[in-house]
C-alpha cells in the first residue's frame, strides 16, 4: 500500500508543478512586485590562478552576481550576450518554467551573439 501511495504522489506532483509553471509563462497576471536584473555576458581576460586567460564573465565578474528574490515577487532577468558565440544560462536554486532551464537546443534556444533573452517568472519558493 505504501508503494502505491508514493507512486500516486509522484504522478500527481508533476501535473501540479506543470500547472504552476504554465501560468508564469503568461506574464505577471497577478501583478506581483517585480524584481529586475540585467546580466551581461562577455569574453574578457581573467586571472584566477596567476595566469591571464580568456573567460566568460557575468557583469564583469567570475562567478556572476548573486540574484536575490523574495517569494511572491516576479522575476524579470535580461541576459545580454555580448560574446561572439551563442550561449545559455542554466539556473540553480530556482523553480522556473522548463522553457528557461537553459539546456540549449533541448529546452531553451541559445542566446545568439548580440542578442538578449528575457526570463520572466513568478518566484514560488523560498530558501
Amino acid at each position: 500500500m505504501k508503494t502505491k501511495f508514493i507512486f500516486i504522489i509522484l504522478l500527481v506532483v508533476p501535473l501540479f508543478l506543470q500547472a504552476q509553471i504554465e501560468k508564469s509563462i503568461e506574464g505577471n497576471v497577478d501583478n506581483l512586485p517585480v524584481r529586475e536584473y540585467t546580466l551581461t555576458l562577455k569574453q574578457e581576460k581573467v586571472n584566477k590562478a596567476g595566469k591571464e586567460i580568456m573567460g566568460m564573465t557575468i557583469n564583469g565578474t567570475i562567478p556572476g552576481p548573486i540574484l536575490e528574490f523574495t517569494e511572491g515577487e516576479y522575476a524579470v532577468i535580461y541576459v545580454k550576450n555580448e560574446m561572439d558565440v551563442e550561449t545559455s544560462i542554466h539556473w540553480h536554486g530556482l523553480l522556473l518554467p522548463n522553457f528557461y532551464d537553459g539546456v540549449p537546443y533541448l529546452t531553451t534556444p541559445p542566446i545568439e551573439p548580440g542578442h538578449t533573452l528575457k526570463y520572466e517568472f513568478a518566484i514560488k519558493q523560498s530558501g
